[in-house]
């Protein structure tokens, strides 16, 4: 990996000016935008604040959603927003019976459970590293979306970890992206603005959560006929 992109990745801006938000900022808003609408969904969970604990890795690991299935070299699956680890359904059965097929949640996603760290990227990849200490490294790793994001900043620390790496539909920040989302994209990227806001975006969602994440599926999800850049 080239100094360039290394630096790109670990020297993200962490403020707005002028209508701009930086990637980072970003990926923080999401992941506790999410975190807060998970915890609405029941209200009997508290709703753990992301970003104001000491990073524990070994804590964190074990909060990892996972499961195991087939026989092999083993793949780690990588879910990104807004799905969890039940994103890989269909692909696993057609690969199990070569590999061991292992799909995890990000923290604060689907089933795991809440990051207590700052939820930036570099956090998520020492998650991550922890994580696979008990699997046999190095290991297959496929990472979609956010969890795209997430798997470049853990190769980046610890490449030693991957046996090879697969990054599907994600611009990486310092990379492909550029160091800004500019507000007039913000039919494609109008979340990230939104989760960025402490507390609103769970209050709003509670009880609609459905309506929420069912709006990526219907306008976001693959489907014939439809443009894939919308």
């Amino acid at each position: 990996m080239s100094q360039q992109a290394t630096k790109g990745l670990s020297n993200r801006e962490t403020g707005s000016v002028g209508g701009k938000v930086s990637e980072r900022q970003a990926m923080v808003g999401a992941i506790a935008g999410v975190a807060g609408a998970t915890a609405a969904r029941d209200r009997a969970t508290p709703a753990a604040p992301t970003g104001g604990g000491v990073l524990e890795t070994a804590v964190e690991a074990r909060k990892i959603a996972f499961d195991r299935i087939g026989h092999g070299e083993k793949v780690l699956l990588i879910s990104g927003f807004p799905q969890t680890r039940r994103s890989w359904n269909r692909i696993i059965p057609h690969l199990s019976p070569r590999f061991e097929m292992i799909p995890a949640d990000l923290p604060s996603f689907g089933d795991s459970g809440f990051l207590a760290a700052p939820a930036t990227t570099e956090n998520v990849g020492k998650v991550f590293h922890a994580f696979v200490g008990d699997l046999a490294t190095p290991l297959h790793v496929v990472a979609h979306d956010f969890g795209a994001w997430c798997a470049y900043s853990w190769a980046l620390q610890s490449p030693q970890d991957f046996r090879s790496l697969t990054l599907i539909d994600a611009g990486i920040p310092g990379v492909t992206l550029t160091d800004d989302i500019q507000l007039s994209d913000y039919k494609r990227k109008w979340n990230f603005i939104f989760q960025m806001l402490p507390d609103l975006p769970a209050e709003l969602t509670r009880g609609k959560e459905d309506v929420y994440v069912g709006w990526w599926f219907k306008n976001k999800g693959l489907s014939a006929g439809r443009d894939p850049s919308g």
